[in-house]
């Protein structure tokens, strides 16, 4: 059984690129902006890179996968068909891996929750 290769989607489209498509301006310099999840007016409470987001009002945190999701109210695999638009790919184009890789990666990321995930 294959599956998705969501790391080259994730590795493909931006947190920016997710931001520009709901019509909210990324920060050209630095990395701080108000969060649109919760409608905060802080222009300091939503952290971003390239590939994650935190805000540190609201708590919510994630991936491109998940902030397309909080945007739009969608479900994860419509999330996926939605980022997938955004870097001009078709879900159906997109890598496939093998269980097994699936797998190890589950592991080693299940090892890697006792380091710390956000670095700023």
């Amino acid at each position: 059984m294959t599956h998705l290769d969501l790391d080259a989607l994730r590795a493909h489209v931006t947190i920016a690129n997710v931001l520009a498509a709901a019509g909210i301006d990324a920060p050209n310099r630095g990395r701080r902006l108000a969060c649109p999840l919760h409608g905060g007016s802080n222009q300091s409470s939503m952290v971003i890179d390239e590939q994650r987001y935190r805000c540190w009002s609201c708590g919510k945190h994630g991936d491109v996968i998940d902030l397309a999701s909080e945007l739009h109210g969608l479900a994860f695999r419509d999330a996926v068909a939605h980022v997938a638009r955004l870097g001009g790919l078709d879900v159906e184009t997109l890598p496939r891996i093998d269980r097994a890789v699936v797998d190890r990666r589950v592991t080693v990321g299940r090892r890697r929750r006792t380091l710390p995930r956000w670095r700023d």
